[in-house]
């Protein structure tokens, strides 16, 4: 019997070693497949819900705030530009701008413009009811002894909108 002298052959355990190998590539691949998935999954139930919302028209969309001083009272004006990105009319109640504190709310003075004019509108102040339609940009200038960062519109008297600077 004739011995070959050039056996090129792999061993049992480089074999076995190489088949671990690749089954843990081939799992590393599908979990990460499988993950990526359920996080595209995951946004779009977010996106989902964000979408009822605009839908049912309880969304405000800060575009720019700016504060100015007012050194003769010693007050601050934070103007809030907002857009109703809703589909329905927004209704502020007689104390439609409220300020968070420690016991509740707190009523500053405000005055409302609507900006989709070629020179801002005066909607009305505290004193007035006054309604921001759909797909609309406006102005609320908050007016309070400190610097506002954030309030609530009081819409009908049963719902509170968040518009954060």
């Amino acid at each position: 019997m004739m011995k070959r002298k050039n056996r090129k052959a792999v061993s049992e355990l480089v074999g076995a070693v190489l088949l671990i190998l690749i089954t843990l590539v081939a799992m590393v691949y599908l979990v990460e497949v499988y993950l990526s998935q359920t996080s595209f999954a995951s946004q779009g139930l977010s996106q989902q819900a964000h979408d009822a919302v605009v839908q049912q028209g309880q969304a405000i969309s800060t575009a720019y705030y700016s504060v100015e001083h007012n050194s003769s009272d010693n007050s601050y004006t934070s103007r809030f530009y907002v857009v109703d990105i809703g589909s329905i009319p927004i209704k502020m109640s007689s104390d439609g701008v409220l300020l968070p504190s420690s016991g509740g709310f707190i009523q500053p003075k405000y005055t409302v413009y609507a900006l989709n004019t070629t020179s801002p509108l005066f909607l009305g102040n505290q004193n007035d009811l006054v309604t921001l339609y759909p797909q609309q940009t406006y102005v609320i200038n908050v007016i309070y002894g400190s610097q506002v960062q954030e309030f609530y519109i009081n819409s009908s008297g049963i719902n509170y909108l968040e518009v954060t600077s």
